[in-house]
């Protein structure tokens, strides 16, 4: 009887977080939109799971390039998580790897560091905070990541919150080979997005 119980409840809150058909087309035009669909990346999403990757470009030498991208669709409701989110401030308290986050007249000031490269990065962006659904750009402005700039769009899909976060990065070479950067912007992005997901309330597989 326990068991038939728990077969139930698993099924509608299984239900809850299905998209119906308008909302998935609404999510593959989003990703098509962005150059980030696959069949698995419409799969992994609705299923709660985050997207992350990265491409080091071509760029003059002494100089690099790259983007990164992470995206994940959230069981919350935008007005749930973007108060989260928003709390740049708090992204030391959030993240293991964030050793100092301050937010101060739009500001934000973040400096991080991860196992994957034996350096830490400090990073100034100007930044609002996101009060609702939109694309919302934001510039570097410290000395490293200086000439690079970002977006993220929010948008609700039938009561879930998609976030997604594009960077465009242009910095001096740091020496390391383009497959360890890729691996690493990728991983970050992954890392950071899913903190963000956790400490908002989202409880699906991410």
């Amino acid at each position: 009887m326990l068991k038939l119980i728990q077969l139930i409840l698993l099924f509608f809150v299984g239900q809850s977080f299905a998209l119906s058909k308008v909302g998935e087309g609404t999510l593959k035009k989003f990703l098509k939109a962005e150059d980030n669909y696959s069949r698995t990346n419409l799969k992994y999403l609705k299923e709660g799971r985050l997207i992350s990757n990265s491409e080091v470009l071509e760029a003059p030498k002494g100089k690099h390039r790259a983007w990164a991208k992470a995206l994940g669709l959230h069981d919350l409701k935008c007005e749930s998580v973007l108060p989260k989110i928003s709390r740049y401030e708090d992204y030391k308290k959030y993240m293991s790897f964030v050793n100092q986050s301050t937010y101060v007249n739009k500001i934000f000031t973040l400096a991080f560091k991860v196992a994957l490269l034996p350096v830490e990065f400090s990073a100034q962006l100007k930044i609002d905070r996101i009060p609702g659904q939109g694309n919302f750009p934001f510039v570097f402005i410290g000395e490293l990541f200086k000439g690079s700039a970002g977006e993220i769009k929010v948008q609700e899909i039938e009561g879930r919150c998609l976030v997604y976060i594009h960077l465009n990065l242009n910095v001096r070479d740091l020496g390391y080979p383009d497959f360890i950067m890729e691996n690493f912007y990728t991983t970050v992005a992954k890392m950071g997005l899913r903190k963000l997901f956790q400490v908002s309330g989202h409880r699906m597989e991410t």
